[in-house]
């Protein structure tokens, strides 16, 4: 499906400060390693972007002097999901933005008012697709799940080369995947192939028999690959890009011709945040084409922005075989599809 400008769409879409002093108890981290000036500014994000990549890439903003210093708390997908919840229900909210890779949960903050009706200038720079019909959430980063081998255990004509050959018995005890209930990316990639006409639930009955290892992110299983305990595993193309250009590590992805399940990483502002104004500057900036352009540098991910080039290694977006999702269906199927998941693998 192609939106206006021709892009490959991947959606349908719907029409006290106190604590942040006790940072370290809840969580929290400052980024930056350097004091921040009297009067500036502080904001916080809740984000399920790995902290080795969220970092750097919020020190790099913080370094800009903006008057705005960012503190950041991660966790995973659901787990910062719930705090959130936690925290507006008890009208404690600590986060000014919240950053996580499955879109479903914004379609319900927003219905329940808790996004601030904040448009970004940058917002022309996304293709529909890509985010909310009235702008208040925008994908701040797109992630592609796929496979890969440690190409020291497996020869390259040996190793399967589609979701199909990935659950293939062959494989028994050598299969890694991350725990569909862990995280959005997970899911995304369970609902995607659980949707496809030539996978389905067969094939996850399938891949069950593998005794497939299930982790709860995606770096425990890169680890395993990369020392050959798990040779093949469920893979997010970012950390391959990244652990073959910066670690030379024996891995070869493959992008499986079936389907590339993709994972929106929406980005927003927490309308109950205490500090919206200053939510605005970081929102902003990383949105900007200099923002996506660290952060897919950092990150090793796609970015939506069409004037933000692909990174060498990579296969252009565009080439890849996705899905269209119905972004609406996607939220109100996860609890069943988890549960599902869990009879599946007997979790």
């Amino acid at each position: 499906m192609k939106d206006s400008k021709g892009e490959k769409s991947i959606s349908r879409l719907p029409s006290r400060r106190d604590f942040l002093k006790t940072g370290v108890a809840l969580g929290l981290s400052g980024i930056g390693g350097k004091a921040v000036a009297k009067g500036s500014s502080r904001v916080t994000l809740y984000t399920s972007m790995p902290s080795k990549y969220s970092n750097p890439a919020v020190k790099i903003f913080n370094d800009l002097n903006t008057g705005v210093h960012v503190d950041l708390f991660y966790s995973t997908t659901y787990q910062v999901l719930q705090r959130v919840i936690a925290e507006t229900s008890a009208n404690r909210l600590i986060a000014d933005i919240m950053l996580i890779a499955d879109p479903g949960p914004y379609l319900d903050l927003k219905a329940r008012g808790e996004l601030l009706d904040y448009v970004t200038p940058h917002i022309d720079m996304y293709p529909p697709g890509q985010r909310d019909v009235d702008g208040l959430w925008v994908n701040g980063r797109t992630i592609a799940t796929i496979f890969a081998f440690n190409h020291r255990v497996l020869s390259i004509n040996d190793a399967p080369k589609s979701w199909a050959e990935f659950a293939d018995a062959d494989w028994m005890n050598m299969l890694g995947a991350m725990d569909v209930r862990q995280g959005g990316t997970a899911y995304s990639w369970y609902y995607s192939t659980r949707s496809h006409p030539d996978l389905g639930l067969r094939w996850w009955k399938k891949l069950a028999k593998t005794n497939l290892v299930l982790t709860r992110g995606h770096g425990a299983l890169m680890d395993r690959m990369v020392a050959g305990e798990l040779p093949i595993t469920e893979q997010l193309d970012y950390y391959v890009w990244e652990k073959v250009r910066n670690k030379k590590a024996p891995v070869t992805p493959v992008y499986p011709p079936e389907v590339i399940p993709i994972s929106l990483a929406p980005i927003a502002i927490l309308r109950r945040g205490p500090n919206n104004e200053g939510a605005k500057v970081f929102y902003d900036w990383w949105l900007s084409k200099h923002g996506q352009e660290t952060i897919a540098g950092i990150n090793g991910i796609y970015s939506p922005r069409s004037d933000v080039a692909p990174l060498p290694g990579k296969p252009p977006f565009n080439s890849l075989n996705t899905m269209d999702i119905d972004l609406t269906e996607f939220s109100k199927s996860r609890e069943a599809l988890q549960k599902e998941f869990t009879q599946i693998f007997g979790l």
